[in-house]
């Protein structure tokens, strides 16, 4: 099931979320801090000679999300159908009761169980994916907030004059900073939008396969009634999406 390695694999991104420790760190600091009484040792606080780097991860993990966005969630097909047109030839020819036709009721019942068990394992992987989600959803709107806080401050900075540093060139380092340290809330800002959007398909998605495992158990339940072995039910249900008697 293509979703979910698509899924596992956005999730298992740590090094976005291994930062906000730092940010938080930054975002507390500066909130500190009053414009006109930095000194140099503050500001060495806020070069961040890794932001350009985390910029760019959350730029190709955005895409990452898009794309999974735009992905067909396929769920697992049974394979049993071929199984179950052999049973209905076996009980037409030999009789519902011959040797042919309970050996063809068995190797379908065998498939019916092992796609049960592929669907049930499925749906655990999901949930368990599903249950990463919100601590993520929140994180990147934590560090949206605290990012965007910590850019409010830097601008406040720069148009203040500071004796402790020549003016232009710091300014003018200060400005670019700033302006990547906006980049970085926005693209978080991104993210968490598009986290929301991979929450919401991927309950969908749990969802469908809680329904197929839901009908697939009425087939297998069907199975067990010898009644269901007659050629005429057989026939009945050889495109029917619910086992019918």
């Amino acid at each position: 099931m293509d979703w979910i390695k698509t899924i596992k694999t956005l999730l298992k991104v740590k090094d976005i979320y291994g930062k906000g420790a730092k940010v938080k760190k930054l975002h507390d600091y500066a909130n500190k801090i009053k414009p006109g009484k930095l000194e140099t040792k503050d500001l060495r606080f806020f070069s961040n000679s890794k932001l350009d780097k985390r910029i760019a991860e959350l730029d190709a993990y955005e895409t990452q999300l898009d794309k999974a966005l735009a992905e067909n969630v396929e769920l697992p097909p049974s394979g049993a159908m071929s199984l179950f047109g052999k049973w209905h030839q076996a009980s037409k020819k030999s009789g519902p009761q011959s040797p042919e036709a309970r050996k063809a009721a068995t190797a379908y019942a065998k498939a019916l169980d092992a796609y049960q068990k592929r669907l049930k394992d499925s749906l655990a992987t999901l949930k368990a994916e599903q249950a990463k989600l919100p601590e993520k959803i929140t994180f990147t709107a934590t560090m949206q907030t605290y990012s965007r806080n910590v850019h409010a401050l830097m601008v406040k900075v720069i148009k203040v004059p500071n004796p402790f540093v020549p003016g232009t060139a710091w300014q003018a380092e200060m400005l670019v900073l700033s302006q990547d340290v906006q980049r970085y809330s926005g693209l978080m800002g991104s993210v968490n939008a598009r986290l929301k959007k991979l929450s919401t398909k991927n309950a969908e998605a749990i969802k469908n396969l809680e329904g197929l495992i839901k009908n697939n158990a009425e087939w297998i339940k069907a199975v067990q009634d010898k009644a269901f072995g007659n050629p005429d039910v057989l026939k009945k249900n050889e495109k029917a999406t619910k086992p019918k008697k």
